[in-house]
């Protein structure tokens, strides 16, 4: 299970929107995550903002429209009750308040208000307007070397993770208070350092395998009879300089065998045994899993929007054969959330969106291991053998099925600023800081 929480997000947004259709770019953000396999999909989840309001450059068209019929209309009434009238009374039209040009300054008057009033930024919960298109292309560039363990507690990962993901998201309002979305990420890069020395203080999994193999190392001295009993043997390990008499074949928990040689410190050799395979290459790119999803807005006013979704996320991203250290595309899994929104909005340039979305496993997937002496191949031994068991095996084959457990939950506070406050040339852009917490659902393999 894996928790993050208290990660704070800035980013500068721009928006160009023609005709209903619009590309926002977003900016830089920086998150962590804990484990390889779930590195692509924690990212991809900053690109799967499934429902947005249509910008305010679409509503202004809209409005400036409506107020060239109203001009229209009010010339023409204007020149009918004028025709009407005695031509000795022209002169008072001013007093019975239908003077043309009066009648159009009010009709100036509207049009300057609804510019004026028109929001700067939006929040997540609002819908399109009925039959509106709008098409984005966002772009995300997540870097970070910092996680969290099975207790949601900070550590170091002992790596460096960057990955540059965009996505297509195109989203329909179905009527003014619905809207459909359907959104595919992308990854375009996926790069990752190893940081040994971090992961050999800091990392739980890396003391914990270290140790099993340790172990491994003494109860086959013991065996050998190099050593009385297991904790003659583990003092003979502790020193740095011990080397094995001769050549060992050890069996690996995924059931392949490897070799320690006599001629280097048995410590060094378990050290490389256990960094070798999970030392990263160049990850995976192509397209990760996609989300399709609806959105109802139930209440809005000039300050406060309310709305619920749903979403459904297919496991159309790389996974099954994806080896450790190459990372996957997609979560491998089918999963099913609701989307719940609160939008509040004081000023026009200024938005407080909180955003909370629980999801669980509606198809599982399969997962084959990855090999225990090379990061980017698949394993070819037999983790089933006793030898493997013995040394902390599962004893499940290499091809598994992979499940999500409960409920994973994602929630967001977003503070949203519209840089257009200051000068209209900036209508387009604006600026947020979002504060997350992810809770991921526990994973299994059987």
């Amino acid at each position: 299970m894996k928790i993050r929480k208290g990660l704070i997000r800035l980013q500068l947004n721009t928006a160009l929107c023609v005709v209903g259709l619009s590309l926002a770019g977003l900016g830089l953000a920086q998150e962590s995550e804990e484990s390889d396999q779930s590195t692509a999909e924690e990212v991809t989840e900053a690109a799967e903002n499934a429902i947005e309001n249509v910008s305010d450059e679409v509503q202004q068209e809209a409005t400036e429209a409506a107020q060239d019929e109203v001009d229209a209309a009010t010339d023409d009434a204007s020149e009918e009750v004028s025709d009407s009238l005695p031509k000795k009374n022209k002169g008072k039209d001013r007093v019975r308040g239908i003077d043309r040009e009066t009648l159009k300054k009010v009709g100036k008057v509207n049009r300057k208000s609804a510019s004026t009033e028109a929001p700067l930024v939006l929040g997540a919960g609002k819908t399109l307007p009925q039959d509106v298109l709008r098409i984005r292309l966002p772009f995300q560039n997540v870097y970070g070397d910092t996680g969290y363990d099975e207790d949601g507690n900070e550590e170091k990962q002992g790596a460096k993770i960057n990955v540059k993901v965009s996505a297509l998201v195109a989203e329909y309002g179905l009527t003014d208070k619905i809207s459909l979305a359907f959104v595919a990420p992308y990854i375009i890069s996926n790069k990752m350092g190893l940081d040994a020395e971090n992961l050999r203080k800091n990392n739980y999994n890396f003391r914990r395998e270290f140790g099993r193999y340790k172990d491994a190392t003494a109860a086959l001295l013991r065996a050998q009879g190099q050593c009385a009993t297991m904790e003659a043997c583990n003092a003979l390990l502790n020193n740095p300089n011990f080397t094995v008499p001769a050549a060992q074949n050890i069996v690996l928990t995924t059931g392949e065998v490897t070799t320690a040689l006599p001629n280097e410190p048995a410590l060094r050799q378990i050290d490389r045994l256990l960094t070798t395979p999970i030392t990263p290459d160049d990850g995976e790119t192509g397209l990760g899993d996609i989300t399709l999803g609806g959105l109802y807005n139930f209440y809005a006013d000039n300050m406060l929007s309310l709305s619920a979704g749903g979403g459904l996320r297919l496991a159309t991203g790389k996974f099954s054969d994806v080896p450790r250290g190459q990372r996957a595309t997609g979560g491998g899994t089918t999963d099913i959330g609701l989307r719940f929104n609160f939008d509040f909005q004081p000023h026009r340039a200024f938005v407080l969106a909180l955003a909370y979305q629980p999801e669980i496993m509606l198809s599982s997937g399969t997962k084959n291991k990855t090999s225990g002496l090379y990061s980017d191949r698949l394993n070819t031994g037999d983790p089933t053998t006793a030898a493997a068991i013995a040394i902390g095996s599962d004893g499940k084959d290499n091809e598994q099925k992979f499940e999500r457990v409960g409920v994973g939950q994602n929630a967001s506070l977003t503070m949203n600023f519209g840089l257009g406050a200051f000068a209209p040339v900036l209508n387009s852009l604006s600026t947020s800081a979002t504060y997350s917490y992810f809770r991921d659902r526990e994973t299994r393999y059987d």
